[in-house]
């Protein structure tokens, strides 16, 4: 019985984590979207803002954007910045899971909450670079944490 309750603990401590960084990043999201939105006046909120991938950025009319998909862009960013501000504070070890389990739980929200699979190409791209660069600020932080802290 004490390797079951190991692994409840285990579980207990993962889904513990993944709260607080799935906290972070939507509470980034929400933030950075509620602020571009005042800031370029749009009419009305959209609550479905951070999970709208329709209105994405096009890459192929270079600084053509909306001023919807900017905000979106700038939201993202936003996001896993505030998602490596929860994984360098509180996770530090098997902060790669976190990103990883993070982006496909938001991409499948988004596929239910706006009933359709991303296509964009410009999407992916962008869930991709952001994705790669929390990983990377992440591991280079907790490399230097560790490095200054004795053992």
């Amino acid at each position: 019985m004490p390797e079951k309750e190991k692994v409840l603990s285990v579980c207990k401590i993962i889904l513990w984590h993944l709260a607080k960084c799935l906290y972070a990043f939507y509470s980034g999201f929400y933030i950075m979207t509620g602020l571009g939105q005042g800031i370029y006046r749009l009419e009305k909120f959209d609550a479905r803002a951070p999970f709208d991938f329709i209105t994405w950025i096009d890459l192929d009319q270079c600084c053509l954007f909306s001023t919807q998909s900017k905000i979106n862009l700038m939201s993202m960013v936003t996001a896993y910045s505030m998602l490596l501000l929860m994984l360098v504070g509180s996770v530090r070890k098997a902060h790669w899971f976190f990103v990883a389990l993070l982006s496909i739980l938001h991409v499948l929200i988004s596929c239910i909450v706006m009933q359709s699979f991303p296509l964009s190409y410009s999407y992916w791209l962008c869930l991709g670079v952001v994705s790669f660069v929390c990983l990377a600020s992440a591991d280079i932080i907790v490399f230097f944490m560790e490095e200054k802290t004795p053992s």
